[in-house]
């Protein structure tokens, strides 16, 4: 699987689903994507809402295989009881021979309800924690077969005695209404009050219904709902109202909390990171090497090339352009013989170098090591208003030289393939267009006839 994805990436720019879902390397992972969204917070906003549905899903997957593994450690526990009860029963004196037989025949009918249930959720595909449908259609209770909703109906639900007809696992009421009433007749809810006892016994943690309504309604409130006429800084702004008083509605009116009741808003985020933003971090972080630093304040900007990236080079290149001309046109007018007007060599190239990765956004010698600048400097993880300790930077691990070019403590290694190969051949071009310029200024000013003054 790694060899796979390996190859992937060595053959072509990532698609976005990849990057958010954390399939690809830098500089084109979902931190640097997260970190250029930044300088966009409304985009952001999306990216978050996308990133917490998509945690609102695993939950789901969670909790269905939480059912499904509950239901066969169910099915294996009914039968050791059967296995029991046989045993028992040719050892019954006559005197109690009716009440036990009684018992046995109301655990004999609970298996068979839950051994039949069982088996229709799982060859009907219900507890299928893959197929996103179906996990929807679980959480809503939609059963569409007719051998299915009898044996919901025939579900004998509180066994233990009422104890569990209307209590969550903890023992306490649901925190979303009666939904153990036969009129609400949710399918999880349903199974979670027959699964109460075997949750207990096993004293290990489970997801419950209360977790989801509590994830679906953080969704709701952080993206969708404005508190006391007061727009929250993470509040989806462009979405259709309609749509956004449709999803408050079903999860705050109707208590759903399958996926399905943010499908929508999510492909409507998905769509506008992928249309509006991901091709502008592509071109950016895939083509170039120099990025301004979108975290920089006036405590952080220390040095020009970090405020300044590609600026910065252009005014250092055409300050040694400056130098080139002048000693170029001095020995001209001193009268010096060609080979020593040579010497401009030197500051022509150094300009040319610095003007050309200033235009091109891109760096030949951070191309050549495999090195690009990251777009968050990591001082700004170190201040204190964030809370988090001052990490080791790797500046002792890049040479000194590229503190001379600018921005040495936010140099991070390119490790995806194919944006490598971007870099290097783009870097050549540069190269090329460097020596071609100096070449073609150096001549001039050795070739050209000199004269005293």
């Amino acid at each position: 699987m790694e060899t796979e994805e390996r190859r992937f990436q060595s053959e072509r720019l990532p698609t976005l689903y990849e990057v958010l879902t954390n399939q690809t390397a830098a500089p084109v992972d979902s931190w640097s994507f997260y970190t250029f969204l930044f300088q966009y917070p409304g985009a952001l906003n999306y990216m978050d809402f996308w990133v917490d549905v998509m945690a609102h899903l695993r939950l789901c997957k969670d909790y269905v295989r939480g059912i499904r593994e509950s239901m066969l450690l169910l099915e294996v526990e009914e039968q050791q009881q059967q296995q029991k009860h046989r045993q028992k029963r040719h050892s019954q004196v006559s005197a109690a021979g009716s009440d036990a037989a009684a018992d046995n025949n109301n655990n004999n009918r609970m298996s068979v309800s839950s051994s039949l249930l069982l088996d229709a959720l799982l060859n009907d595909g219900y507890l299928d924690y893959h197929d996103n449908k179906r996990i929807s259609q679980f959480l809503k209770g939609e059963a569409d077969s007719d051998r299915f909703s009898q044996l919901l109906e025939n579900l004998p639900h509180g066994a233990e005695g009422g104890e569990g007809n209307n209590k969550g696992y903890d023992g306490e009421e649901p925190g979303h209404g009666d939904y153990a009433t036969a009129e609400d007749a949710h399918l999880s809810v349903m199974l979670d009050e027959y699964l109460v006892r075997q949750m207990k016994e096993s004293q290990r943690p489970k997801l419950t219904t209360k977790q989801l309504i509590a994830s679906a309604n953080a969704i709701v409130d952080r993206y969708l709902v404005a508190k006391d006429n007061m727009r929250s800084e993470r509040l989806l702004t462009s979405v259709p109202e309609h749509m956004r008083l449709e999803v408050i509605n079903m999860v705050k009116g109707e208590q759903r909390y399958d996926p399905d009741v943010f499908e929508p808003l999510k492909i409507i985020s998905f769509q506008f990171l992928e249309i509006y933003c991901f091709p502008k971090f592509l071109s950016s972080v895939a083509l170039h090497n120099l990025h301004y630093d979108v975290s920089l304040t006036q405590k952080t900007r220390t040095s020009p090339y970090s405020q300044c990236t590609t600026l910065s080079r252009v005014a250092t290149g055409f300050f040694f352009w400056g130098i080139g001309f002048w000693v170029g046109y001095t020995l001209i007018f001193l009268d010096y013989n060609r080979k020593v007007r040579t010497v401009t060599l030197l500051p022509f190239f150094v300009g040319c170098y610095y003007i050309v990765c200033g235009i091109y956004h891109l760096d030949i010698i951070y191309a050549i090591c495999g090195v690009t600048q990251t777009l968050v400097s990591p001082r700004r993880f170190a201040e204190p208003e964030l809370g988090l300790k001052k990490s080791k930077t790797n500046s002792a691990k890049v040479p000194l030289l590229f503190s001379l070019l600018g921005g040495r403590n936010r140099l991070t290694k390119v490790r995806h393939p194919f944006v490598l190969n971007i870099m290097r051949k783009r870097a050549l071009w540069c190269l090329f267009l460097v020596l071609v310029t100096t070449a073609v200024l150096t001549t001039i000013f050795t070739a050209v006839p000199s004269t005293r003054l």
